[in-house]
């Protein structure tokens, strides 16, 4: 049951940062980045079946890629980039490549 919780927690942590009243746009693209960071070491230290944990990264990456790099707009990456905190940012080298989510099951 703990694998599952560890699994499921990121998408649990998001779900309640976005849902805040004072979330913008760079929120979400941090947040988003962020679930994906906790949900690749999740998967690196989880013990759960290839056949059940293996589907998870296509999943967030079809959702990334329809929302940040398909969507209608670049607004959330703007306004992540037009953030002082964030502008000087590693994920800018390249902005898609954080979600080369790719899940093997431990040996």
């Amino acid at each position: 049951m703990g694998m599952f919780i560890a699994i499921d927690d990121p998408f649990a942590r998001t779900i309640q940062c976005l849902e805040a009243t004072s979330t913008n746009p760079a929120d979400v693209y941090l947040y988003f980045t962020a679930l994906v960071a906790r949900l690749k070491q999740a998967l690196e230290t989880c013990h759960l079946p290839q056949d059940v944990s293996g589907p998870i990264p296509a999943v967030v990456n079809r959702r990334w890629m329809e929302f940040f790099v398909n969507g209608p707009s670049n607004a959330h990456r703007s306004a992540f980039y037009r953030n002082p905190d964030y502008v000087r940012s590693s994920i800018f080298i390249n902005p898609n490549q954080c979600l080369e989510l790719r899940h093997q099951a431990p040996s």
